[in-house]
């Protein structure tokens, strides 16, 4: 699973691959702004 998050600083495109073993992680974007984000993941 592969997360797109926009920075609100920089505007560019931030790629994460999620992980279910770590559903909240922190993202550092290249021009150092940092997020967190959390990864939910639904099982049928």
């Amino acid at each position: 699973m592969e997360i797109g998050l926009e920075c609100t600083t920089c505007g560019s495109t931030i790629e994460y691959a999620g992980d279910e073993a770590e559903p909240s992680v922190r993202v550092r974007c290249d021009c150092g702004a940092l997020y967190a984000v959390t990864v939910s993941v639904v099982r049928r």
